[in-house]
């Protein structure tokens, strides 16, 4: 059934193209420093905020985490716009070098500087490859999903 589908017409891929150019035509590729956090604190939120706010880099917000005797693992990664979370990425787009933010993650959170970017634009005919697939698999997936609960309201 999902391979039956039509693949995704001219103007849909333009449409997609023009309503996200931090994926395309300001698409940027991101060097970043995270410390990922597992909090052991209820109002460790506020708490986190406030070092943001007085903190000059993330060597500032690592010290005072390790003062707090607060689990935390860092990392460094370099990542094209397309490799990030789409639901994230107008956020990072937004972010300076040298930036710091605070993303929500499923298991604590994640304090991410952003130590650099370079612009790399995709023009819309280089572009067009990756949303016809990106546009396939959203049909796929939609068309799926609608099957299955079709059939499970006839089981």
């Amino acid at each position: 059934m999902a391979a039956s589908l039509p693949k995704p017409v001219a103007d849909e891929t333009r449409d997609f193209y023009g309503k996200h150019p931090e994926l395309f035509s300001e698409r940027r590729v991101y060097q970043f420093q995270q410390l990922a956090i597992q909090p052991n604190q209820t109002d460790f939120l506020t708490k986190l905020q406030q070092q943001l706010s007085d903190a000059k880099s993330l060597t500032d917000v690592t010290a005072w985490l390790k003062a707090e005797k607060i689990p935390f693992a860092a990392n460094t990664s370099t990542k094209a716009a397309e490799q990030l979370p789409l639901e994230l990425l107008p956020r990072f787009h937004q972010m300076k070098d040298g930036q710091i933010g605070v993303v929500p993650a499923s298991d604590g959170v994640m304090v991410v500087q952003l130590t650099a970017s370079r612009n790399m634009p995709l023009d819309e005919k280089a572009a067009t490859p990756f949303i016809e697939q990106f546009l396939g698999n959203q049909k796929r997936m939609e068309a799926a999903e609608k099957e299955v609960k079709q059939l499970r309201e006839k089981a």
